[in-house]
């Protein structure tokens, strides 16, 4: 009689002591790979259904040591809300623990890619004691058959998740109302996507997991994906104990495995913590959505440059549709730029402080490669450009060298690119000299570079030559450096 009175208090000692406390969370050591195994916000997911298996069994050697089997389905019911179902089950000795729980979560996009999660989940918890691994006197006494060996309650739990391109962070938690009571036991995890190479994925996270009446724990991982199919983790918790795990995805199957090793006295007890997860997952799309409407979108870019030198170059970029009119793209850009661009005919017009430019161009059906647009310019100031010295013979309008005429043969090319494009030949002088000889010699240098461009095939109407002689210096005529550069030639558009 008295070891039945013995081993039953021992029981039930054991079971008041964990019912009346908060559960005792698993540690998954799967969770990134898997992160609807805490966080309900995950029941709208990417993928249209998901369902999962995770086997925990802790300090294998150790016996009566906790043992979590955790199955999950999740599905999504519209782009933006989905459903859960998750049916935990944990045994350590003779208490066990039962918790079904089906969740809901809506996902809010915000901007291109911003995204905010947020998943609630109600169940029950039934926590018993397991009769059959119970040696006593008499089995049949009412404590280990009757009700006193098993309890019911309700249980609630709630999280968030924010995701953008490669950050991650969520808040949880798993057991907002646990065996009646109110329980702000928290998990928050942080995690950061890095592409390292093409092929290869750096993941880091920590988990920080706790609350008033508890320690915190801290988690923190590594994970290395490679072409998306293998990966590799290692992680520390703050209990003092290492965690490796490695698995592959295939398809629409992933599997991973991952160990725990204690690096404490509990490690003499037993050997470490062994952790299998199997998923599958139907109807994943990718995150990235199509930026342009129609059966068929092509990637253009654009490139806008100075026609000498190559820097980049401001200029107000319009395309327009040729077919219906429609303005598809407008934006002031500075060298490169790209948009997206269903099958048509377009008109790219570039204006701004640049020569003014039009390209047409055809996006066919036939075409499979992103399509790019150079535009070579020159850059202009009020109209006004500069294509470098023309040198004269001193007061004279005989050009000196061939480096000048070299210039005017890039007016000459320039004009010929540009059929519709008209121009005033400026030519202006120093200070040196009476105002009225400066006037006649600029307009006579004028002259000379217009005559030039006339004689090169250029159409007589679509040249103005005037002579400013030193009214419109750029710099003061006080060194001989600056009345240099007020000696100068220059070219106007003109309507």
């Amino acid at each position: 009689m008295k070891n039945k009175i013995l081993i039953i208090s021992v029981v039930m000692l054991s079971f008041f002591a964990i019912t009346a406390k908060a559960q005792d969370l698993t540690n998954y050591n799967l969770y990134n790979q898997n992160p609807f195994l805490y966080n309900p916000a995950y029941s709208v997911d990417k993928c249209t259904f998901t369902g999962f298996l995770n086997s925990h069994i802790q300090w294998m050697d150790f016996d009566g040591a906790p043992r979590v089997n955790t199955i999950g389905v999740r599905g999504n019911i519209s782009p933006n809300s989905g459903l859960g179902l998750t049916v935990f089950n944990f045994k350590s000795g003779v208490i066990g623990s039962t918790d079904i729980n089906l969740s809901y979560a809506y996902k809010a996009k915000f901007g291109d890619e911003h995204f905010l999660s947020m998943g609630l989940g109600l169940g029950f918890l039934t926590d018993k004691i397991i009769t059959e691994d119970v040696v006593a006197m008499d089995m049949t006494d009412h404590m280990l058959i009757g009700q006193d060996a098993k309890e019911t309650t309700v249980t609630t739990k709630f999280g968030m998740a924010y995701q953008n391109k490669n950050l991650e962070a969520q808040v949880i938690f798993p057991q907002l109302m646990q065996r009646g009571k109110m329980n702000y036991y928290t998990i928050g995890i942080l995690s950061y996507k890095v592409d390292a190479t093409a092929d290869l994925e750096v993941k880091p996270s920590v988990m920080v997991r706790g609350a008033k009446t508890t320690p915190l724990q801290f988690d923190g991982f590594v994970t290395a994906t490679f072409k998306k199919m293998v990966w590799l983790t290692a992680g520390y918790r703050s209990n003092n104990s290492l965690i490796i795990g490695a698995g592959a995805n295939l398809s629409n199957y992933s599997v991973g495995y991952a160990y725990h090793a204690e690096m404490n006295d509990i490690n003499k007890a037993g050997k470490g913590t062994h952790e299998i997860q199997l998923i599958v997952r139907l109807g994943c799309r990718d995150k990235k959505e199509p930026v342009a409407e129609g059966p068929k979108s092509i990637k253009v870019t654009g490139n806008v440059v100075d026609k000498q030198t190559g820097d980049p170059l401001t200029a107000k970029v319009v395309i327009t549709n040729v077919n219906t009119g429609e303005v598809v793209f407008e934006k002031e850009v500075t060298g490169k730029f790209e948009t997206n661009l269903g099958v048509g005919v377009y008109k790219a017009e570039f204006t701004g402080n640049i020569i003014p430019k039009t390209e047409k161009f055809e996006i066919k059906e036939s075409t499979n490669k992103d399509f790019k647009l150079e535009v070579k310019s020159i850059k202009t100031l009020d109209k006004t450009f500069n294509l470098g010295s023309v040198n004269f013979e001193t007061n004279k309008s005989k050009i000196k060298d061939d480096a000048s005429y070299k210039i005017l043969d890039q007016l000459v090319d320039i004009m010929n690119e540009y059929p519709d494009l008209n121009i005033e030949i400026q030519g202006h002088t120093d200070s040196d000299g009476s105002d009225d000889a400066n006037l006649k010699l600029s307009q006579d240098r004028a002259d000379v570079c217009k005559e030039y461009a006339i004689s090169k095939g250029i159409e007589a109407k679509r040249l103005t030559a005037v002579g400013y002689g030193e009214t419109k210096p750029i710099a003061d005529n006080n060194t001989a450096e600056n009345k240099a550069k007020n000696r100068r030639t220059e070219f106007k558009i003109v309507d």
